[in-house]
């Protein structure tokens, strides 16, 4: 999922063969590869791992950290692209959270599906955060609490069901992006050196 969930990521081979190049920036570009791949490499080995049964880089966050300086050093002269896989991977992901985190392997999911096309389906007939089942089983105490729902949302608390339990949620994406907008106008106006008090 490191990738393929977040296609933007792609840009640090890119980024870090810029960095390396050029040795102003060579110390922090090695450290950068040498972070990332040593992360992917270490979970390539874990034993327990079954690739497919979590979206997302939960166990390589940190590596992310780390690929953000050879993104950087990209993205002034290839925003355009990157945004296009930065929106993508913020869909994808939107569907995982609506959905579920870890969706059904493939032997319980429809012959050929996706995941993707799995989380698309799910979306559109409305069954987000749809997984009941027992939450922690440990031998000689029994089961925790199985009829609670592993996944819910600020909808579901609110007592919203279905694709309308997502409203809060566009409510402060939507509120998130204003106020990211203005602060980042203040942020330019400020930088050229104009007042910025009448922007509220």
């Amino acid at each position: 999922g490191f990738v393929f969930m977040s296609p933007f990521l792609v840009a640090i081979v890119p980024g870090a063969a810029r960095m390396l190049r050029h040795p102003t920036t060579r110390p922090e570009g090695l450290l950068s590869v040498a972070v990332v791949t040593g992360f992917l490499a270490a979970i390539s080995c874990l034993s327990y791992w079954h690739s497919g049964w979590g979206l997302g880089s939960r166990y390589a966050l940190l590596a992310v950290v780390f690929a953000a300086l050879p993104i950087a050093a990209v993205y002034p002269t290839h925003r355009g692209w990157m945004h296009v896989g930065m929106a993508i991977g913020y869909v994808t992901m939107f569907m995982a959270a609506a959905v579920t985190a870890t969706p059904p392997p493939p032997p319980t999911r429809p012959a050929r599906a996706t995941v993707t096309g799995w989380l698309w389906q799910q979306l559109c007939a409305g069954k987000l955060n749809f997984r009941h089942e027992r939450v922690l089983h440990i031998q000689g105490l029994g089961d925790g609490h199985p009829t609670w729902p592993v996944s819910f949302n600020l909808g579901c608390a609110l007592g919203l069901e279905g694709l309308m339990s997502l409203l809060p949620l566009a409510v402060i994406i939507v509120v998130f992006v204003v106020l990211m907008r203005r602060a980042l106008r203040r942020q330019v106006l400020a930088n050229a050196g104009e007042p910025a008090a009448h922007l509220t």
